[in-house]
């Protein structure tokens, strides 16, 4: 998990450099682009989300699928992007999927550690 999240931080480094060189040769091209901040709100997200896509791994190899989760967080995106988009545009929409990448981190850490607790005491 550390590693994934490692390279998920590394390489948003990485494209956030190539995005202000690209601002720095090709201006233009640049501003065809999403401004700076929805993007680093998308790849905050990304880095985040790492975490609990091993955590729901975790769960299902022991037949603990977070079902509800996706269609929670499907339900908080489609729904985020819309009303984002409305009010605040890009940076609405990738707020809106960092708060299901939080929300979702959230729920399978509190499965994860109801779990651990019965698989303990049993």
């Amino acid at each position: 998990m550390a590693i994934s999240v490692a390279a998920a931080v590394g390489g948003g480094v990485a494209f956030l450099a190539l995005l202000w060189l690209l601002e720095q040769v090709l201006p233009d091209l640049r501003a065809r682009l999403l401004p700076t901040m929805p993007i680093v709100f998308f790849l905050v997200a990304e880095a985040v989300h790492q975490i609990p896509n091993a955590q729901s791994t975790y769960l299902r190899a022991f037949k603990q699928e977070p079902f509800p989760l996706g269609l929670v967080s499907a339900a908080i995106i489609g729904g985020g992007a819309v009303l984002g988009a409305k009010f605040s545009g890009a940076l609405g929409m990738s707020i809106a999927y960092l708060l299901a990448i939080v929300i979702a981190l959230i729920w399978v850490s509190r499965l994860i550690a109801q779990w651990r607790r019965q698989w303990t005491a049993a």
